[in-house]
């Protein structure tokens, strides 16, 4: 459970993370309404930028896309 809730991360959302966690802390500061809302979006940019591992089947009645922007 706890491996689906923390999912590794992509190396280029680190610096999107970090500027809403920063974003977070000072919305914080403000307003605990504005640093709750603030907290959803960090964790939506977290989940945005995960990294999952993928499964892929060989089998040939299977059609597997590949959704990692590289052309083949």
């Amino acid at each position: 459970m706890l491996k689906f809730i923390v999912q590794k991360l992509h190396r280029e959302g680190y610096r999107f993370v970090t500027i809403a966690a920063v974003i977070t802390f000072i919305l914080l500061l403000i307003n605990n309404y504005l640093g709750l809302i603030g907290l959803v979006i960090t964790i939506w940019v977290y989940y945005f930028f995960r990294d999952p591992d993928r499964v892929v089947i060989n089998d040939e009645n299977y059609l597997v896309s590949p959704a990692d922007g590289i052309v083949s």
